[in-house]
């Protein structure tokens, strides 16, 4: 089982060439750290599209949290919760994540219409599932690319949102780190009083820059353009452009 505590090297693996795509069936993937804004592509790739007819008309969106989750109501955090109730703590849910990540990078099948993949930030780590994906759908992956610190703002705002308002038992609201990579990066355990701590927000950072840092060769490896993240407005010049270059391969 992959170990995903900071500190340890991630075993990164490069990939080989991989063969010409069939333009019939485009597949374009978005990958990057959590909070980096995929599912955001979504919403504003249709908001441009709505005034564009005739463009792109037919196109799939897969979320892979959601088909992974799609017994727990599309949402990861209720897989903790469902695992924590049952066991006590979270390494049944871990592993179950990884099973579900690793059977759809083997079973996803081509779509005959163009599809936007968003996914989950340790697929790419996962191999050598990834690979066989790559070389067997040969996608086109964009890696949105987040700094550390707004990467942080924005998982204390989504896990605190998540603890306040959907946990109602008590017991239960010390397991609400709920990502699958998150385990002593912004929480410990204390094994005296058998709960889990937020750790200082120094710590929390430093943490999240040790993880990007070994993730980012491997997003980069995969892909074949960057968009930074920091500061980015789809509504912008810019943002226009990245949204016609997501068409573009879509349409390829």
């Amino acid at each position: 089982m992959l170990s995903l505590r900071p500190g340890p090297n991630l075993n990164l693996v490069f990939f080989c060439s991989i063969p010409s795509r069939n333009p019939l069936m485009a597949t374009v993937i978005l990958i990057g750290f959590s909070c980096a804004g995929k599912s955001t592509v979504r919403s504003q790739l249709r908001k441009y599209l709505r005034d564009r007819p005739g463009v792109l008309d037919n196109w799939n969106w897969v979320d892979t949290d959601k088909v992974i989750a799609d017994r727990h109501e599309g949402l990861i955090y209720k897989i903790f919760l469902e695992h924590v109730k049952r066991n006590g703590d979270r390494s049944a849910a871990i592993a179950y994540l990884q099973e579900r990540e690793c059977q759809f990078l083997d079973g996803y099948e081509q779509s005959d219409i163009p599809t936007l993949i968003a996914a989950g930030p340790i697929m790419p780590m996962r191999q050598p599932h990834w690979q066989r994906f790559r070389e067997r759908i040969n996608p086109e992956c964009i890696w949105l690319r987040l700094n550390a610190q707004t990467t942080l703002d924005r998982l204390t705002e989504r896990q605190t949102a998540h603890g306040n308002k959907t946990i109602n038992n008590m017991k239960l609201r010390q397991y609400w780190q709920f990502g699958s990579w998150n385990e002593f990066v912004l929480t410990y355990f204390h094994d005296s009083n058998r709960k889990w701590t937020r750790l200082p927000d120094f710590t929390q950072l430093a943490n999240i820059e040790q993880l990007m840092n070994g993730w980012a060769p491997v997003y980069q490896a995969s892909s074949i353009h960057t968009i930074n993240m920091d500061g980015f407005r789809w509504q912008s010049e810019q943002g226009r452009a990245e949204l016609e270059r997501i068409i573009e391969l879509l349409r390829s």
